[in-house]
């Protein structure tokens, strides 16, 4: 597409310091004070896979893996759950694709 049909770029000024006025223009401290206060009181795991999803009358039942940072690989042979009310996953498509992950049903 043509960057000057963009709805982004399309009738602004990218150089007029004005266009854009008022106290909502800048984030102070920078944009993840966002996400960070958004996720505030949610259990968010890093370097954790999700291995498995069971879905069941009272939730979800989410089982994890600890993954090591270095070279990608399990850190334990240890499967964790987790028991939740909903679960929100980032999966790439790659991992979608290869049916790797377990859901019930």
């Amino acid at each position: 597409a043509v960057v000057s049909t963009q709805s982004g770029h399309y009738g602004r000024d990218q150089d007029d310091d004005f266009e854009f006025t008022g106290n909502h223009l800048v984030v102070h401290d920078g944009m993840s004070t966002i996400t960070e206060a958004m996720s505030k009181g949610l259990n968010i795991r890093h370097n954790t896979a999700c291995v498995g999803i069971k879905y069941t009358d009272s939730g979800v039942e989410v089982a994890t893996r600890e993954v090591n940072q270095v070279n990608s690989s399990w850190a334990t042979n240890t499967t964790n759950t987790i028991t939740a009310d909903a679960v929100l996953l980032t999966i790439p498509l790659g991992v979608l694709k290869k049916e790797k992950l377990k859901s019930d049903p």
